[in-house]
């Protein structure tokens, strides 16, 4: 996560949350996409600081909180109770899915079927099922790392 700073020189909305920026900045010009969870208040010639990262792979610069200086608004997304409790809800329904699987498949395992028949039944819920636990897990820790960044930079 970095901080970066200047003015806007050309903006093109996407949709309502979500605007690409030309920001001229004292050391260099760099194109920002900037996604939010609200609509933006931008206009050209407006004082913005973003917060955000580097794509490394298209080289644009994507930021999730900003402060407009020039109109005095702000956002950054917060890590609330509600964000928590949506989070405790997904771990625990994925968790349960990746319990259960993998007990089916022992259960399986002592089972007359035909190996490949197991794993067809079992083993493809069980990666599916570990795979929505680690996307929700990166979801949930970027969303909380965004949060923390922003709030000890003010």
């Amino acid at each position: 996560m970095e901080k970066i700073s200047g003015v806007v020189s050309h903006l093109q909305a996407i949709s309502r949350t979500e605007v690409t920026i030309e920001l001229n900045s004292e050391k260099q010009n760099k194109v920002v996409r900037l996604v939010v969870g609200e609509p933006w208040v931008i206009s050209q010639g407006d004082s913005l600081e973003l917060s955000g990262e580097a794509d490394l792979k298209s080289g644009v610069f994507v930021a999730y909180a900003y402060t407009n200086q020039t109109k005095g608004v702000r956002f950054y997304p917060e890590y609330t109770m509600g964000m928590r409790a949506v989070a405790a809800f997904w771990y625990l329904l994925s968790g349960f899915f990746v319990v259960a699987t993998a007990s089916l498949l022992y259960i399986n395992l002592f089972d007359s079927r035909p190996r490949y028949l197991t794993a067809a039944i079992v083993f493809l819920p069980f990666l599916f099922s570990c795979s929505c636990l680690l996307l929700g897990y990166k979801r949930f820790a970027k969303l909380k790392r965004i949060t923390r960044f922003v709030a000890a930079s003010e």
